[in-house]
């Protein structure tokens, strides 16, 4: 399932590198009604440098999934973006 939220991206982390594995996190700030809610998301392998197109500050509209993985007796959560616009 798809979902995808509007806002202003508040930061744009450093590229991190697990042996061959890539990502990078990124920060948006989401207005609900009156109140504005930082979300993280994050870019994944090949698509890492897509954020070398966009500035902190700047509003966007993100596309993710909801992922999740189990390690070691806990869960974590991730929202992998897939597209930036």
């Amino acid at each position: 399932m798809a979902y995808s939220a509007k806002g202003a991206i508040k930061e744009i982390y450093d590229t991190q590198e697990i042996g061959n594995f890539k990502k990078r996190v990124f920060v948006i700030s989401v207005t609900d009604g009156q109140y504005t809610n930082p979300m993280a998301l994050q870019f994944t392998k090949d698509k890492v440098s897509v954020l070398d197109n966009f500035k902190i500050g700047q509003s966007v509209e993100a596309h993710f999934n909801i992922r999740s993985n189990e390690s070691k007796g806990s869960w974590y959560v991730n929202l992998e973006c897939w597209k930036l616009i």
